[in-house]
């Protein structure tokens, strides 16, 4: 009977791990950085395409640990098998089982291998080689694991059926025949022996088969062992860059610890800067109702702002109204937190506690009332302030209604010099700010931009070269060529749905800070 160990002499042949160039101690002598120059490396070696190979890696793992339980499987059944022909059915199955196995722990080793010299340099990428390397060597454990218990069942089976053939054979007669390489004499003598040589031959073939599965079982087993030994020096190969990472790692610890120190001093400054804004704001009413007594108003501001005050006026009362009452706390020669009372739960004989009671409890409630207070006063200061914002973009807008006209003759202008390129758009304009510098320039909401300075589609880099010309070139001119959608009812725009239009914008800051006013977003 033909069986899946008869090939045993044949396995080398087509097992990846008997070949002489499997090992890996080259690893250690090869350069980590060999492969960045790869069709993997230098730009094209994105973070999608890394996450791509480890996803296959991790399906490749699972469909490896699908194989090593079927080969457990098997193993169980061939064990238990009693028929010739199921017995050689299931070898068969085994066979190709261990070389489809074999064949994938040679893919994931190389794979493996190369996403190591690829994710040097980057942590986030060695960190997830680090996982699938892991997870490989567990399986590689496992699969080891299996080996060795169905080892010992085939050898004890064997055992078993070695002393049905000659019942009278020593110990050390049976661990002969079981370690021989080819077991065929010693099993054969054994038969010859015997007088029961019907179930002799029987058994003398399901030993020899036994005898065959122990030895593929033990040549497996060590090339997993040399397997697991090739992922361990990769491991050692990266100890190194671990121990910077976690050096970083205590650097970073201690920057977020400063981080924390440094939150806790802004804190107190805020809240001093707070304190002053009080101050300034106390100042400013004053200032600003002298202004209006001359011109005076019953607008929406107006009244906001003698609210402002009058609460202003009652939160100086009851601060002054709690010094007061602090200053009691101080004649006793206690505060807020004193014990009133003894070890043993008595009233202090040394102080009015009556009285001290009763002043902490008007203190807790005047505290409240002027925290109460103070929001209110934020929330109405947060009011007057947006009504005088709405009051300045109002006066903003007149004037740009104003200067709006002669920016749309000078763009007519441009319209019928313009000149068709064979530039690609690469942005839309989704928003202008009124009075900003891209609204002063001409530049409209819709306006698709073609060139902006020296940077077309090919060259701006996601619009970060756009932002760092715009930055470095505050009061200097800067060429802008946009496609624009034109209205159909011009007659020179009745032949195209749109035209190329050459603006001049000349960054600076506005009131908001920007130098640019317009919001772009790619196409």
């Amino acid at each position: 009977m033909a069986t899946h160990y008869d090939k045993l002499s044949d396995y080398g042949q087509g097992n990846p791990y008997a070949e002489n160039d499997y090992a890996m101690s080259d690893l250690t002598q090869a350069d980590p950085f060999a492969m960045q120059n790869t069709s993997y490396g230098g730009n094209q070696d994105n973070m999608i395409e890394f996450f791509a190979e480890i996803d296959e890696i991790k399906h490749t793992l699972v469909q490896f640990d699908d194989n090593i339980e079927r080969i457990e499987a098997l193993h169980k059944r061939s064990l238990n098998e009693v028929s010739e022909e199921g017995e050689d059915w299931t070898q068969k199955q085994l066979t190709a089982m261990s070389e489809e196995t074999a064949t994938l722990s040679q893919t994931l080793r190389n794979r493996i291998k190369n996403l190591e010299s690829r994710s040097q340099r980057d942590t986030t990428k060695k960190t997830q080689t680090e996982n699938v390397k892991m997870q490989f060597m567990n399986s590689i454990q496992q699969y080891q694991s299996i080996e060795a218990h169905f080892r010992q069942r085939y050898r004890e089976r064997a055992e078993r059926q070695f002393r049905i053939v000659r019942p009278e054979a020593t110990d050390s007669e049976v661990q002969e025949a079981l370690e021989d390489s080819t077991g065929t004499q010693i099993f054969s003598s054994a038969l010859l022996s015997s007088n029961r040589r019907g179930e002799a031959r029987t058994a003398l073939s399901e030993v020899q088969n036994r005898h065959r599965e122990i030895q593929k079982i033990e040549k497996t087993m060590s090339e997993l062992a040399q397997l697991f030994h090739d992922m361990e020096i990769l491991v050692a190969e990266q100890e190194a860059p671990i121990q910077h990472v976690d050096d970083q790692a205590q650097l970073v610890q201690n920057d977020i610890e400063q981080g924390v120190s440094h939150t806790t001093k802004a804190v107190k400054s805020a809240r001093a800067a707070r304190k002053k804004k009080w101050w300034c704001f106390g100042i400013f009413c004053p200032l600003y109702e002298g202004n209006t007594a001359s011109n005076p108003s019953t607008d929406d501001s107006t009244v906001s702002n003698q609210k402002v005050m009058a609460l202003m006026a009652k939160r100086q009362n009851l601060e002054e109204t709690l010094n007061a009452l602090m200053s009691v706390l101080e004649s006793h020669k206690v505060d807020m937190h004193t014990k009133l009372v003894t070890s043993d739960g008595f009233p202090r004989s040394d102080l009015d506690v009556a009285q001290i009671r009763t002043t902490r409890a008007e203190i807790i409630k005047l505290r409240n009332d002027l925290q109460d207070l103070s929001k209110e006063i934020e929330a109405e200061v947060f009011q007057y302030w947006e009504k005088m914002k709405e009051k300045n973009q109002e006066l903003k807008n007149q004037e740009n209604e104003e200067i709006l006209p002669s920016l749309n003759t000078r763009n007519a202008s441009s319209k019928k010099k313009a000149v068709r390129s064979n530039l690609i758009p690469y942005a839309r304009v989704n928003s202008v700010a009124a009075g900003s510098p891209a609204f002063l320039s001409g530049l409209l909401p819709g306006d698709r931009i073609l060139r902006f300075g020296k940077y077309t589609a090919v060259n701006h880099e996601k619009l970060t070269k756009i932002g760092s010309l715009v930055r470095s070139s505050e009061g200097v001119p800067i060429e802008i060529l946009v496609l624009r959608v034109l209205d159909n009812s011009n007659e020179e725009s009745a032949e195209n749905e749109d035209e190329e239009v050459t603006l001049t914008l000349t960054p600076s800051k506005d009131a908001n800070g920007s130098m640019l006013g317009c919001h772009l977003v790619l196409i």
